[in-house]
């Protein structure tokens, strides 16, 4: 696989999207990792549909820096003694960007359509037998039995993350995407300036209320310091490096390597890693259809993925930024042991293709075509499809690439008739992939899982028995029996973990780390 060789110095008459409004000090412009093809953070677990939700919504609790539950929205929520009922209060002078006030009608709807479509979400609302509002700020919730992570549920900070619509915006089905962006969020999202292709802009939402507290991950005072933020969209990697040189744009989120040692010697801007649990790469299979319906087909290729590939092709010789880490688990944390799953994923570890090309003969495939989606724009994920692509074809596979944009690939994921995808790769954080609660893609419940839709209930029988475990050693033990079952079945594949690096302007202070890039704190001067 060639790398494109990027240019090391800045390009003269950079054309910029035309916003409506000029930029200044008191803009700031942040290029994303895809362009903005969704404004509905709860029907794709997109991450910057995810980072559009953070500026325009607001959640109920958060998750702080050193990952502990903290309410935002909420004033808090206490559980009654047997744990059967919860209380929640809206904290005073909540306000929609309508002007509208935040009421409980509008936290059960946004509940309700977001435990549709989210992993924890379906496991919360499994124990939550009633949501009854109180009053205009309380809700109550009567639960059918215990649920210890009620709070934790309210508070996830990625994929999906409930965030609070007005009740007329939540009633959208599930399943349909809203067209209403109106949220109580530090931004107001400027509608008429969404340019899908180039960009998108926000103002400063002058009636939202910050937290007293100090900002911590998703947590505490949004206290927001520009009149307006736009989204550069800018997909060329040495153009969005001289933007940043030039102070064209003042943040770019996800760097590709080639312009690191570009940004590091540049005066004007720095690298940071803002995540350092870093993007937990994968392949995600279709089990709807052939020939990845069949397990066998699907262990096949896990069998060849060499994850340093991967990791090289991502990141070239930049090791600081990759890692291996053949768990279903972000590596390093509880769940993601490897001394415990060394016998599960021993076979794993080198990318044998000869192995593949023989589990595949044994398998049944039978010469079905496999369409690898790749969206052309952002070069990771150019990288992973590619590189899947030459894999299944050495394994003798009839592969056919499919080239598109991110939006196209977000919406076709979504579609279950037979022949519009079979494979695609994409990335979550490593807190998306932290446990049985978060992980989306270990959701084995058929079509009421993720993208891909696979089925084995012994995965969803051991999820359950964690969340109802009261005990440290039975959670492990059951998240034990989903890798195994995870490597037996293999509902995904797992190709590296990437540390993006992000670069910033100097001026630039204030800017948080964490798992989403969030803009209020953030200040030039």
């Amino acid at each position: 696989m060639h790398r494109r060789t990027l240019l090391a110095t800045g390009i003269a008459g950079l054309a910029a999207p035309a916003f409506a409004q000029p930029s200044g000090a008191r803009t700031l412009r942040f290029v994303p990792f895809a362009d903005l093809s969704s404004i509905d953070p709860i029907w794709t677990t997109a991450f910057n549909v995810r980072d559009h939700g953070y500026l325009v919504y607001d959640t109920l609790f958060g998750t702080d820096a050193e990952h502990a539950i903290r309410p935002q929205m909420a004033e808090g929520a206490a559980p009654s003694a047997d744990g059967l009922t919860w209380t929640l209060r809206l904290r005073e002078g909540l306000r929609f960007h309508d002007n509208e006030p935040v009421r409980a009608p509008d936290v059960i709807a946004s509940l309700a359509r977001w435990s549709k479509r989210d992993g924890f979400g379906q496991a919360w609302a499994a124990a939550v037998a009633e949501m009854i509002a109180t009053d205009d700020r309380t809700v109550t919730f009567r639960l059918s039995r215990p649920f210890p992570l009620f709070m934790a549920a309210l508070g996830k900070p990625s994929s999906v993350v409930p965030f609070i619509m007005p009740e007329r915006v939540a009633r959208t089905d599930a399943f349909q995407q809203i067209t209403d962006a109106t949220g109580s969020g530090p931004f107001r999202f400027l509608r008429d300036e969404w340019r899908p292709g180039h960009g998108a802009a926000y103002a400063k939402n002058d009636r939202y209320v910050p937290r007293n507290e100090a900002p911590s991950g998703t947590t505490g005072g949004k206290v927001v310091h520009f009149d307006r933020f736009e989204l550069r969209f800018i997909p060329d990697a040495s153009t969005a490096a001289a933007a940043l040189q030039t102070g064209e744009v003042d943040w770019w989120d996800q760097m590709q390597p080639d312009v690191v040692p570009v940004i590091r010697r540049s005066r004007g801007a720095r690298v940071f890693v803002r995540n350092t649990l870093g993007t937990f790469m994968t392949m995600r299979f279709n089990c709807l259809h052939p020939p990845f319906n069949n397990a066998a087909v699907r262990r096949a290729v896990m069998l060849g993925i060499n994850q340093r590939d991967y990791g090289l092709a991502i990141m070239g010789n930049n090791a600081e930024l990759q890692d291996v880490c053949p768990s279903f688990f972000t590596c390093g944390t509880p769940y993601g042991d490897l001394r415990a799953i060394n016998d599960f994923n021993a076979p794993l570890r080198s990318g044998d293709i000869e192995a593949a090309k023989a589990a595949l003969g044994r398998s049944g495939y039978a010469g079905e075509k496999v369409i690898v989606m790749q969206p052309s724009e952002i070069p990771d994920n150019v990288a992973m499809s590619q590189l899947s692509y030459d894999l299944m074809r050495r394994m003798g596979m009839n592969v056919e690439l499919a080239a598109m944009d991110w939006g196209t690939l977000v919406q076709r994921r979504a579609n279950k008739a037979p022949g519009q995808w079979n494979v695609f790769c994409t990335g979550f954080t490593g807190a998306d992939q932290i446990d049985p609660a978060s992980n989306v893609q270990m959701r084995a419940n058929g079509e009421n899982a993720w993208f891909g839709w696979p089925s084995v209930p012994g995965i969803e029988a051991a999820r359950e028995r964690w969340f109802n475990a009261t005990d440290r050693a039975v959670q492990r033990q059951a998240a034990l029996e989903m890798q195994r079952l995870a490597f037996e079945h293999a509902p995904y594949a797992t190709l590296s973990i990437i540390r993006f690096p992000s670069g910033l302007r100097n001026e630039v202070q204030g800017a948080l780390t964490g798992t989403v890039p969030v803009f209020w704190n953030a200040r030039k001067g």
